[in-house]
């Protein structure tokens, strides 16, 4: 544990006092504080600044808005605060919503964490980057961080709670900085503190900060204040205590270690303190509810606080149930403090929660407490409704006293559905006839919107904004259709989407079709025939033609593959015949829909257009089911319903997998085409399997394999684990990056070995293969033996070839996220000799995920660290100008994230995928708006109206492909091109030190120029 002391070195920030008072002027009467600082945010970095983009140039954000945090009702309006989506204002009587995103919008960051409306209308927003205000008339946020506002603690906001007296509270959270000096381990690089503190809206100033302060007394060691740096929740009671929620906090140990081995300096960051703590602004009287001495009860972790009207608090816990603070006072577990976990099941029913993980807290006008749990971070268990009758000793404190209790649990199973579920209720508010109710998807990283739920019907109204808006923030691949000027956008678990300029329309790789038949008996679970209203074998094959076929039973979530048709013989039928066997009991009319395909696989991957319009986007095996293999499948141990190479014809989706095409395995990460308008897939799972490259040629029907075991002699291939793939616009030759994979040898002894082998990079020049590898005398820099490459890009103005790669220190740890740098190799494309390439290394930036050239022919390098680390990233983009390298990333930029995962050009324009927070666009010429003056802000928010879900139309069996068979290598099919002379060699970029451009410089603090907001004039609501 910290000593006071120790606490004590993490300095605030200096300010910069004559700029924020200026500042804050213009906030207390209203004034445009954006047109004086808010306006550097969306600055492109102008040259002036150190940067290559121009300052002419804007950003814009395309985001999903439902991955839900807080919900807060105004009369009809619902303000709805989004992990990565910014803030969302749903109108309840239309069902259309008004999305805000960072930058155009005024916001900082796009994932806001909490969200209060105050008592003169102004709604206040939490955000990772600030803490941002909507004026009452105004459709514009202002933002607010340390460097514009003396005393602000944090920049990172988690927590906002109004108080009467016009204060409000606000919570922070710890944030990693790189120059903050961390005396311990004697070297730079410190987690800032967070804590609370009051701001005062009418002058912008602010007063009451706290921070954890640990002391030694008689009675041993405890907080004296708040137990953590890092707020989750804050909530007045109805008496006006102010409850404050927490979780751990980092601080340095000598004696920790982040892994088996130490990384270079002593010790490492781990985790302290957390839970509860309540203050009282009458007598400025600090309590604390902490799992440490105070029992089993108290959590370290805490989630939700909701109070209610004669001044109790519930406590959500991240673990521990649902803790209740009866009155402001000292208490344990054994002292009587009423607490409700996960009852006890008798027979089918349990009475009590259903899970101690707590999402959300509700109590409504009845005193009914209603609770998001789930059985685990991840497992929903939808809503428990607790009528207490205000009685609390028979609460789970109670235990098996012996006395009968008078607590009625009722339960909500979210959209009806029962069982476990991906949606963890996180939001609440049932005050209401309507109540409303937001979800996050903890297992995938998305979320499932909100719901409206009318209680006395039973009855669920979706609203989503990814119903007409980007589905996800998961980005995969983006590509763009110059014919028909469409963006087509792939996602790690949300299929595709198709972008025209106004709408999205997106589809799943499973669409529920038409009603096709309705179960006529009740059948139990176990079963593997269902009796339907299907009369005859003729209709049968008109619901049919083309099986195996597959259907979802209403409620039931199962993908269920219809497998033939009985027909009624003796009074008994007809039946469908459905394989697996029914998961659950199914009931007399429950309606049957046809399952429709879409793409190859939830989880898609690259996506590539072809000169004819025609789609095609990889995808990743995810659903495993031996049940409704096939036969060719069982055989490879392949039974995956999803994966292989999808095909959007312009009408519909057809499908190719190991049944009807030569692909080699259906994890499809990489997709291009050549200048023949052949389709190169490429398999691999990025770590340790993969099984080499299929190209098909769509106009012949034809596929050609390549295998990294039976390449010809002279020839070879880096490795069967494709990472990604780079076409020469000029030659057509096709380059590939390559990752190892895993291979057994046999011992003389009949023992196996396990081995990595392959890497590097290849070229195919439309005769042979060619390979580069480290242990081929190759000089880039990538991690293992040979090299394990992850992207490559083909840059025909400077005669190179880029690689993206990884490299990892000999202490190296992934889930740390320490040791592990981002590369970017490069060499000539007219004559790489494998001493001749030269690498630039980002230290602990993770990997180089993709490489694109931009209009300007500048090379843009997107790193990531697969969100893993507990000390961040610099990450972000980097950028080489020809002479200089430049880092672009949240700091000095209005990026959305700092983990990219694509950059895909467009025009003018960049479009940068990330991990987990949507997509940002940045145009060096912007279009030409009516705006008087116009800035780098951009013109609208991207909220379409009107688009619907897709469901594409089943694939005609005529439209299977057919495949060649032979050898591994079909030469009489190898995609050739014609060869052009190259240009001659460029100089070899010599890049400096990356440098990244000044945001202070770029507009408002340090410069004479006056910053002016960009005012929106065209606005979409968005009508389901």
């Amino acid at each position: 544990m910290l000593d006071t002391s120790t606490i004590g070195r993490i300095r605030r920030l200096a300010r910069v006092a004559a700029v924020v008072a200026l500042a804050w002027a213009a906030l207390a009467t209203g004034g445009p504080l954006a047109e004086r600082l808010g306006a550097r945010w969306v600055s492109a970095g102008p040259e002036a600044a150190g940067g290559p983009l121009p300052a002419s140039g804007r950003w814009m954000t395309y985001a999903n808005g439902d991955r839900i945090q807080r919900i807060v009702r105004v009369g009809e309006s619902a303000w709805v605060a989004t992990d990565g989506g910014g803030v969302v204002r749903w109108d309840l009587r239309s069902g259309g919503f008004r999305q805000y995103l960072a930058p155009q919008d005024g916001l900082r960051s796009n994932r806001v964490n909490d969200i209060e409306v105050a008592a003169d209308g102004t709604v206040w927003a939490a955000t990772s980057l600030g803490l941002s205000r909507l004026v009452p008339g105004e459709d514009a946020w202002h933002t607010i961080s340390p460097e514009v506002s003396p005393g602000m603690p944090a920049r990172v906001v988690t927590a906002v709670e109004p108080s009467a007296d016009g204060y409000l509270w606000v919570g922070f959270a710890q944030e990693w900085d790189p120059n903050l000096y961390n005396a311990k381990a004697r070297t730079n690089g410190a987690f800032k503190g967070g804590g609370i503190a009051r701001f005062r809206p009418a002058d912008g100033t602010w007063d009451k900060a706290f921070r954890p302060v640990f002391e030694r007394t008689a009675d041993g060691e405890k907080f004296t204040h708040i137990p953590s740096e890092n707020v989750t929740e804050l909530e007045l009671s109805s008496a006006g205590v102010l409850y404050v929620g927490t979780r751990p906090y980092f601080v340095w140990d000598l004696n920790a270690c982040g892994d088996s081995e130490c990384i270079s300096a002593p010790g490492y960051w781990v985790w302290t303190g957390g839970g509860l703590a309540g203050f009282n602004p009458a007598d400025s009287k600090w309590i604390s509810w902490l799992p440490t001495g105070g029992g089993a009860c108290f959590s370290d972790h805490i989630t939700d606080l909701e109070p209610d009207v004669d001044g109790r608090m519930w406590v959500g816990t991240a673990g521990r149930g649902v803790l209740l603070i009866l009155k402001f006072q000292k208490s344990s577990c054994n002292s009587g403090t009423p607490y409700y976990v996960r009852g006890r099941k008798i027979g089918d029913q349990i009475k009590g929660l259903r899970g101690n993980w707590i999402g959300s807290i509700a109590v409504d006008t009845a005193g009914r407490v209603w609770i998001g749990h789930g059985n685990g971070y991840d497992t929903g268990q939808g809503i428990a409704v607790l009528t207490h009758n205000n009685t609390f000793g028979d609460s789970s404190a109670a235990g098996d006293n012996g006395f009968a209790s008078d607590d009625i649990w009722d339960y909500v199973d979210f959209d009806g559905i029962s069982g476990d579920s991906d949606a963890m209720v996180t939001a609440l508010v049932v005050n209401d006839e309507l109540k409303l109710i937001g979800t996050r998807d903890h297992r995938h990283g998305g979320g499932f919107g909100m719901r409206g739920y009318r209680e006395d019907e039973a009855a669920w109204i979706p609203m989503r904004t990814g119903d007409t808006g980007l589905p996800s923030n998961q980005i995969a691949g983006i590509a763009h259709d110059p014919t028909k000027g469409e963006t087509w956008v792939s996602f790690r678990d949300r299929g595709v989407a198709r972008f025209d300029g106004t709408r999205w329309q997106s589809w799943r790789m499973f669409g529920e079709g038409a009603k096709v038949a309705t179960v006529t008996l009740d059948t139990r679970d176990g079963f593997d025939r269902l009796k339907v209203n299907v009369p005859d074998r003729a209709a049968f094959d008109r619901l049919f033609p083309v099986l195996p076929a597959f259907i979802r039973i209403e409620n039931d979530p199962t993908y269920y593959r219809v497998t033939g048709y009985t027909a009624e013989r003796a009074g008994i039928g007809p039946f469908l015949n459905i394989s697996p066997k029914l998961v659950r009991s199914v009931t007399k009319g429950t309606s049957v829909h046809q399952i429709y395909r879409g793409p190859a696989s939830d989880a898609s991957t690259q996506i590539a257009v072809g000169a004819d319009g025609r789609v095609w986007v990889g995808g990743r095996e995810t659903v495993w089911s031996y049940d409704t293999c096939t036969t060719k499948k069982r055989q490879l141990a392949q039974c995956y319903l999803d994966g292989g190479l999808g095909q959007w014809t312009g009408s519909d989706w057809e499908v190719f997998d190991l049944d009807n095409s030569q692909l080699p395995d259906q994890t499809v990460p990489a997709v291009a085409i050549d200048l023949q308008g052949r389709i190169w897939a490429g398999t691999g799972d990025g770590r340790s399997s993969g099984y080499g490259i299929a190209v098909y040629d769509a106009a012949a029907k034809t596929w050609v394999r390549y295998d990294y075991s039976a390449m010809p002699t002279g020839q070879k291939l880096g490795s069967n684990g494709i990472s990604d793939f780079g076409v020469d616009p000029q030659t057509g030759h096709v380059w590939a990056s390559h990752h190892p994979v895993v291979v057994w040898k046999e011992n003389l002894n009949g023992t196996f070995t396990r081995l990595y082998t392959g890497g590097g990079v290849s070229r195919f020049d439309g005769t042979a293969w060619k390979a580069w590898s480290k242990k081929t005398g190759a000089t880039f820099k990538a991690f293992g033996e040979e090299g394990e490459t992850t992207s490559v890009a083909v840059d025909r103005a400077r005669d190179r070839v880029w690689v993206g790669a990884w490299d990892g220190d000999p202490n190296f740890h992934w889930l740390d996220g320490y040791g592990v740098h981002a590369v970017v190799n490069w060499c000539a494309l007219s004559d790489c000799a494998p001493g001749a390439w030269e690498s630039k290394v980002f230290s602990e930036d993770g990997l180089v995920s993709d490489l694109a050239l931009d209009h300007a022919g500048r090379l843009w390098a997107g790193t990531h660290r697969n969100g893993a680390g507990k000390v961040p990233p610099v990450g972000g983009i980097k950028i080489f100008d020809g002479a200089d390298w430049f880092a672009y990333t949240p700091d000095n930029a209005p990026l959305p994230s700092n983990q990219i995962t694509v950059l895909t050009p467009r025009d003018t324009a960049m479009w940068v995928g990330t991990l987990t927070d949507g997509i940002a666009v940045y145009d060096a010429v912007p279009p030409m708006t009516s705006t008087p003056e116009p800035t780098a802000l951009p013109s609208f928010t991207p909220t379409p109206e009107g688009a619907e879900t897709a469901t594409p139309t089943p694939t005609d069996s005529d439209a299977t492909p057919t495949t060649t068979t032979g050898t591994a290598v079909a030469t009489s099919a190898t995609p050739g091109a014609t060869t052009a002379a190259p240009p001659s060699p460029s100089a070899s970029p010599t890049p400096t030190a990356t440098r990244s451009p000044a945001p202070a410089e770029a507009c408002g603090l340090g410069t004479a120029r006056v910053c002016r907001a960009f005012v929106p004039w065209a606005r979409q609501t968005c009508a389901r």
